[in-house]
């Protein structure tokens, strides 16, 4: 008896549930502030991250071009839970879409344009080129924002210790004043005392 192998394809479906919640989780992660407030160790906020979210979301929703019954992931089973963003898979749903229309099943994968592996691929090079990737460009623009932020705040502290050694040398030539013109008071008073002897 031949017959399609469900199993098998909800074993492999279910590898990329597992890869695409742990993608979400680590992003849920990351952008979590702590108890304290404190933002600055986190990716609260991130439009990269935000991004990246958005697209991996999309690639669970495209249907694939040529196809009728099963056309999206959603076809074949996969459920988003609300609350986190993460997967499951519906059984039944995929082993109904298996005996629907198994060639879908595998096209929806398969398709060299607009299927999961396609997109899979793009997304990835999208974020992660080493040349011009979201990922690379946030980052260096965020290396060149600290890199300016360093220069500031040098040039900040060049111009504060240019202040206090002004402020210094104008102390130290007031405190000189200072001191003649007492030393002048006195000897006027001396005079002043001789003279009215």
């Amino acid at each position: 008896t031949m017959d399609y192998d469900t199993s098998a394809t909800a074993s492999n479906l279910q590898k990329f549930v597992d890869a695409y919640n742990d993608i979400v989780t680590t992003i849920a992660k990351d952008q979590t502030v702590g108890s304290d407030g404190n933002r600055d160790s986190t990716l609260a906020g991130d439009s990269t991250m935000r991004s990246l979210l958005t697209s991996l979301q999309s690639v669970l929703t495209t249907q694939v071009s040529g196809l009728s019954s099963v056309r999206t992931m959603a076809d074949l089973g996969l459920k988003t839970n609300y609350q986190d963003g993460t997967l499951s898979i519906d059984s039944t749903r995929l082993s109904n879409a298996i005996q629907t229309d198994a060639s879908a099943v595998n096209t929806i994968f398969s398709n060299t344009v607009s299927g999961v592996s396609a997109q899979a691929f793009d997304l990835q090079q999208k974020f992660t080129d080493v040349i011009d990737g979201i990922f690379t460009t946030r980052t260096n623009g965020l290396n060149s924002t600290i890199k300016q932020m360093d220069t500031d705040a040098e040039n900040m502290q060049t111009r504060l210790d240019a202040y206090k050694n002004n402020l210094i040398t104008q102390f130290t030539a007031m405190e000189q004043l200072v001191g003649d013109l007492k030393s002048a008071g006195n000897f006027l008073t001396q005079q002043s005392a001789q003279s009215g002897k």
